[in-house]
């Protein structure tokens, strides 16, 4: 049987010098929404976010002189169902998503940059390479933290993640020679750094855009693990 199917194509070209700009502002997340949050509960999410966080992490570190199953369980758990994006996804409704997802970016390659270390430490391993992808993570993350929001300092934000990352691996070692001694003290410097982390990004969010932030306990209900790209 014979057919004769006729396309109608349509083409457009950006000639202009800044045409990649042109085009990617015409592809760009949509402007967020004017909906207005309750303060409280956008603090108390926050701060639940790191404390599981925190804790997930803690323990990985904690499974590092068990099995291999043992290590994979809390490392699983960060990524079930995507809820190492959290705290990304809670800022898309205020600032466009691109600054979400570098977040999420940033909190998914701790996780995955410390079970290589973890392995490594064990099979006592050399760790330069992966300490380089913290590095890299660590940068990432402040500068484009930088960009969105004056108060947040990249050298700031980079230093509190150089004593995160820094006090991971520490608190490894410790955990591997049985020195609890030092393992507290590198686990106690990673909550305090990122308790200071936590206060700087949620009241540099509530300081730049206090309309969006209402004293109220009642707000509209989002979803945030939306994604409004």
């Amino acid at each position: 049987m014979y057919k004769k199917i006729t396309h109608n194509i349509v083409e457009e070209h950006f000639d202009h010098p800044i045409a990649s700009q042109i085009k990617k502002s015409m592809t760009r997340s949509k402007i967020p929404n004017d909906e207005v949050f309750s303060e409280i509960k956008f603090r108390s999410d926050i701060n639940s976010y790191f404390e599981n966080y925190k804790s997930r992490i803690n323990s990985m570190i904690n499974s590092a002189t068990g099995t291999e199953e043992d290590l994979m369980k809390p490392f699983e758990e960060i990524f079930n169902n995507s809820w190492v994006d959290g705290l990304g996804n809670m800022t898309k409704p205020i600032y466009f998503s691109d600054l979400g997802e570098r977040i999420n970016s940033a909190f998914r390659s701790f996780p995955v940059t410390l079970i290589i270390i973890i392995q490594l430490l064990k099979m006592g391993r050399d760790i330069t390479a992966p300490s380089r992808r913290f590095a890299g993570a660590r940068d990432d993350l402040s500068i484009a933290l930088a960009n969105f929001n004056p108060a947040w300092s990249a050298p700031v934000i980079s230093s509190l993640f150089t004593t995160i990352t820094t006090e991971m691996i520490n608190q490894v070692k410790a955990r591997l020679k049985k020195d609890a001694t030092a393992e507290l003290q590198s686990s106690q410097k990673i909550t305090e750094a990122f308790a200071t982390f936590e206060d700087a990004f949620v009241n540099g969010i509530i300081n730049q855009h206090p309309e969006r932030f209402s004293k109220s306990t009642v707000t509209t209900p989002t979803s945030y693990n939306r994604d409004i790209m």
